[in-house]
């Protein structure tokens, strides 16, 4: 089981890899395993709950939030 929960978070660090390296930027050094685990996790849930807002009432959500997410 822990081994399926390291994979998902591998799987969400490489697919948000470039957030993670400006955040890494911006602070000037390196973030933890467990750091990046759970922002790419926050992303993962934002993104996911904007596209389901977006898809059950597309008119409420402005450009700036399609573009961010």
């Amino acid at each position: 089981m822990a081994n399926l929960i390291n994979q998902r978070s591998q799987y969400l660090i490489s697919k948000y890899a470039k957030r993670i390296a400006m955040v890494e930027k911006v602070q000037g050094k390196p973030m933890t395993f467990e750091k990046k685990v759970a922002l790419a996790h926050c992303l993962e849930n934002t993104s996911s709950r904007i596209k389901a807002m977006e898809a059950t009432n597309p008119a409420q959500i402005g450009q700036y939030k399609r573009y961010s997410a």
